[in-house]
């Protein structure tokens, strides 16, 4: 559909200062660097040569979360557009809007951008600007910011990070209609896609996906499907984005977002008990995770599903024997969430059952013996669900294919101390969700509605953070329901 030349794009490697600016390949270090090569862009005016393309742009702050009650914007704000925004920062305190203003290891982007420019920006700009008025403000930067947070593509491995012309003009859908192609494998010194004389460093990203003899140096924005005439074409931001992360990164939120959620890091959630915190993670629950991070029981189940991705490997450094040396360890950081569906991921409920097992039938370390365990109670959850498998041979091969046991209920004399710990399991599931939800402001659902129902025009960013806690209270009591509807009388009936 569009075809834009890599000459175009705007990144750090191609900008007017490309090479001052310290260059990352993605995260958050790569925004703050292209935010510093488009705000000396903007800054240049007419005489930067992407002046057309900055024109196009939103010249006013794009309004995204992490900027919501910021200080360095609002003073240029009128007092209702600053109190709208201080007000919603307010709201979004202990939401997942909250969560995402920090980023993995706990840092508050904000502060992160705030110590970028003091220390890398403006000593840059101050050593341009010397001999004349300074144009520049951290305000200035945060609007750049803006641009590259709703805006930026990851381009290929030499540009990392770019803003494209005319690929940032098409809006979010989570069905889209176009995406953007580009080749990423290049050269990382010159930005080649086909062999040049820097493949000799073996400083190439792949090797294999180098074209001999071609070069195809575009950006493509590609269509999935036909487009019909005169309607609008969109391209998606990301297909499984909650309205928290288009808030913060984008300024905006979807209607019914099928992708929202409630997630929890492993310290948010309470201690198993009988064994110190960590020793539990590394020695008990990561050991089950990897061994089982799926689960085929939950594909038609009505309270756990399995996440596209059960975790993520990370590493952190480990201080062992001598206090100056750092050896590398591995640590899973799971998927722990309740969806839109009010569902418990499987890492989440893997978590809770394994409190309730241990704090019912005493200290267990036998991974092997824990997962048979929680195998047959995770087919007795089924059951009760009124999901069970049809066929000894369907059994058998999902027991195969998972690597637990299944267990019917009534089928053997061990149902009664599997009940007692489903009885624990349910009150875990409740505390976990109680606890979060004393995070949230504004008290029940329905007083929750009145507020959005009063409040005026012109508290966008208030709507959008009551919004918020509404859909989380409304995820956290579904999901308080739909487990504590596996009540005693229930699966006394079913035993029966």
């Amino acid at each position: 559909m569009v075809t834009i030349p890599k000459s175009a794009i705007l990144s750090v490697r191609s900008c007017s200062f490309s090479g001052s600016i310290p260059f990352a390949p993605y995260g958050q270090a790569a925004q703050l660097g292209l935010a510093l090569a488009v705000y000396i862009e903007l800054l240049k005016g007419r005489d930067s040569r992407w002046f057309g393309y900055l024109q196009s742009l939103p010249q006013e702050p794009v309004d995204i979360a992490l900027f919501w009650g910021s200080d360095e914007l609002d003073r240029c704000r009128p007092d209702e557009a600053r109190e709208d925004r201080k007000l919603a920062r307010t709201w979004v305190v202990g939401t997942e809007i909250d969560r995402e203003l920090y980023d993995e290891d706990g840092v508050c982007l904000l502060d992160g951008l705030r110590e970028y420019y003091h220390t890398v920006a403006e000593r840059l700009l101050s050593s341009e600007y010397a001999s004349r008025p300074q144009p520049y403000s951290i305000a200035g930067f945060m609007h750049a910011y803006s641009l590259v947070s709703s805006r930026a593509f990851l381009v290929d491995a030499y540009h990392g990070l770019a803003m494209v012309p005319i690929a940032d003009a098409f809006n979010h859908a989570q069905e889209n209609d176009v995406h953007l192609e580009s080749d990423y494998d290049v050269c990382v010194i010159c930005g080649s896609n086909t062999p040049c004389p820097h493949d000799e460093t073996s400083m190439v990203a792949n090797d294999d996906g180098r074209r001999e003899g071609e070069s195809i140096d575009t950006c493509d924005m590609v269509t999935n499907r036909p487009v019909a005439a005169g309607g609008e074409v969109f391209n998606t931001y990301g297909e499984r984005l909650t309205n928290a992360q288009l808030l913060v990164r984008y300024g905006f939120a979807l209607e019914g977002n099928e992708n929202d959620m409630v997630s929890w890091q492993m310290d948010d959630l309470p201690p198993a008990p009988w064994m110190e915190r960590e020793a539990f993670r590394t020695n008990v629950y990561e050991p089950i995770l990897r061994a089982w991070p799926r689960d085929l029981r939950w594909v038609e189940s009505e309270r756990v599903y399995n996440p596209p991705r059960a975790y993520t490997v990370v590493r952190i450094e480990d201080r062992r024997e001598s206090p100056t040396r750092r050896w590398p360890r591995r640590h899973l950081r799971p998927a722990l969430d309740v969806n839109g569906d009010a569902k418990l991921s499987h890492p989440l409920w893997v978590y809770c059952a394994l409190c309730a097992t241990v704090r019912v039938r005493g200290p267990m370390e036998d991974v092997d013996e824990l997962l048979r365990f929680l195998g047959q109670l995770a087919e007795m959850v089924h059951s009760l669900e009124g999901e069970a498998a049809g066929s000894e041979g369907e059994d058998g091969d999902a027991g195969e294919e998972e690597g637990v046991g299944h267990h019917r209920v009534g089928d053997a004399d061990s149902d009664e101390p599997r009940m007692e710990v489903l009885d624990e399991l349910v009150r875990t599931v409740e505390v976990v969700c109680r606890e979060r939800e004393k995070q949230l402001r504004g008290g029940r659902i329905g007083r929750l509605g009145e507020m959005l129902d009063n409040l005026g025009p012109g508290r966008v960013r208030t709507r959008y953070a009551i919004a918020q806690v509404l859909s989380e209270r409304t995820i956290l009591e579904s999901c308080l329901w739909a487990w504590q509807q596996l009540g005693a009388g229930k699966r006394e009936e079913v035993v029966q």
